[in-house]
């Protein structure tokens, strides 16, 4: 695998941190962040958007939206994109927002009276499963940190009601934060699929939840074996998983 450089600009747009990022349609889409790190500031709100060789721009949102770092933004459409949890320079949250790439608006969804949300959700990871349901995990706020393990959340996503609802999942995993999770598909499993979970604690030592089987996932078989090889696990890392049989972890923090 060999990298290159696509953007060299210097731009204010994309100098942030504990910002989200998806792509969604052909763009890829930043959220929020800071500028810089520590600060006495709240988060950004601001939208960027970055497409193949055109500069980063920031886009004129038409209604206001959360200004949040240590967030999530998962594509739930080539137009709808999902922001959950996160620091609103206040406290951790754990409301949901739907950014419209189209309108260019924001729209805050209501939580069903059967929510069952989390305390608070901060440096967490939220992974599409189906086109309206995602995997929560990752440590959460309040005094759920000390717990020695971490719940998991299924959540789910109605648009047409606008609307979301929290269900915490019979699962536990070792507590984290700053992790990276990816769904995953194995032909060796009758198509079962696992979300699996790297990073984010002082241990090389992945977890899996399955989670039966997906519309999503990618199909491979060795992932599993590979991952039980990794030396070192980080926090504040990226994980990219695009090509068959094979993944990309980049560390920042080990």
């Amino acid at each position: 695998m060999s990298w290159s450089i696509k953007c060299t600009q210097t731009d204010e747009n994309v100098a942030t941190c504990f910002h989200a990022s998806v792509v969604c349609g052909e763009k890829l889409y930043i959220h929020g962040g800071y500028k810089q790190y520590p600060s006495q500031d709240d988060p950004s709100s601001d939208v960027c958007v970055y497409q193949s060789e055109n500069p980063v721009q920031k886009l004129p949102v038409q209604t206001a939206g959360p200004a949040r770092s240590h967030h999530t933004a998962v594509a739930l459409d080539s137009i709808h994109i999902c922001i959950v949890g996160g620091w609103d320079g206040k406290k951790r949250t754990t409301d949901v927002w739907i950014f419209d790439t189209e309108k260019l608006k924001w729209h805050q969804l209501n939580p069903t009276t059967k929510s069952n949300p989390p305390v608070g959700l901060s440096s967490h990871t939220c992974t599409l499963v189906n086109h309206n349901e995602m995997i929560i995990t990752g440590r959460e706020g309040g005094v759920r940190m000390q717990r020695r393990y971490g719940s998991v959340y299924k959540l789910k996503i109605n648009l047409t009601k606008q609307t979301y609802q929290f269900e915490e999942m019979p699962n536990h995993i070792s507590s984290r934060s700053g992790h990276t999770a990816c769904l995953l598909q194995s032909s060796l499993k009758q198509h079962q699929s696992s979300v699996i979970i790297v990073g984010g604690r002082d241990s090389s030592a992945p977890d899996y939840i399955n989670i039966g089987p997906t519309k999503l996932a990618s199909e491979n078989e060795d992932l599993q074996k590979q991952l039980t090889k990794v030396t070192n696990s980080s926090s504040s890392h990226c994980w990219i998983f695009e090509l068959k049989n094979s993944c990309c972890l980049c560390s920042d923090d080990n």
